[in-house]
């Protein structure tokens, strides 16, 4: 796998990854324009596939859960901007399967 890196400035990186036969493979990396994480996650030959977490712009978790081939899976919780639980909902290969509420 070949490492690829786009930057928003010369010390400001905006994604850093890997790339397999032109798609994305491996662990991917984003960050904001203020430096704060994005999204990290796994890539397999350009799918989602694995432990995925996206966060606010202000740090603070938005959003984590499991791909499968690409799909959501199982429980995916999202946060309020304050680290709080908002939501859970579960997926069975990329469908809902059930929202609980909080």
């Amino acid at each position: 796998a070949k490492p690829w890196i786009s930057h928003y400035t010369k010390t400001k990186k905006e994604m850093e990854g890997y790339y397999l036969s032109n798609k994305k493979q491996g662990f991917w990396t984003s960050w904001y324009r203020n430096r704060q994480k994005k999204s990290e996650g796994v890539y397999e030959l350009g799918i989602k596939d694995g432990h995925w977490i996206s966060w606010y712009s202000n740090g603070q978790k938005l959003q984590e859960g499991m791909c499968i081939e690409g799909k959501h899976y199982g429980d995916w919780i999202a946060y309020n901007h304050d680290g709080t639980i908002d939501s859970v909902v579960k997926f069975w290969t990329g469908e809902v399967k059930d929202r609980p509420s909080f």
